[in-house]
């Protein structure tokens, strides 16, 4: 099990910066340890299980003005409850087992913030979700 840990915490991209503070949440220091590297990460196969969803659904995304297109990604990653758990596992399945063992304790949280993250990621990029 150590050779897996080793080789996903490897895979992970260093991002600068991040500093924590005496002040900061076991949650918070997780999600910029663990959370925002992963999501770097996995951030092109984000991208096309986004554009995938979105022609699923006849395209409609496509159509719309870069506000409508804003709210219609808040939209599919609230209520879309199996396309959240899709986005979800893409995280979660490069967890290390400790890592994993402290989302299992704070479940619902950290679900709300991979969520919350990928829709500013996806937001984000509007321009690279093009037709």
């Amino acid at each position: 099990m150590q050779d897996r840990n080793q080789t996903l915490l490897a895979l992970r991209p260093n991002i600068d910066t991040i500093t924590d503070s005496l002040n900061t949440k076991d949650i918070e220091s997780f999600q910029n340890k663990v959370l925002r590297p992963i999501l770097k990460f996995q951030n092109h196969l984000l991208l096309h299980l986004f554009a995938h969803y979105a022609r699923q659904y006849k395209g409609v995304f496509f159509k719309l003005n870069n506000q409508q297109q804003l709210e219609y990604i808040h939209q599919s990653l609230s209520t879309n409850q199996s396309f959240k758990s899709k986005l979800i596992g893409t995280v979660v399945g490069l967890f290390t087992t400790e890592e994993y063992v402290y989302y299992s304790q704070n479940l619902s949280a950290l679900n709300k913030r991979i969520i919350s993250m990928s829709i500013q990621r996806l937001q984000d990029q509007l321009e690279l979700l093009g037709s």
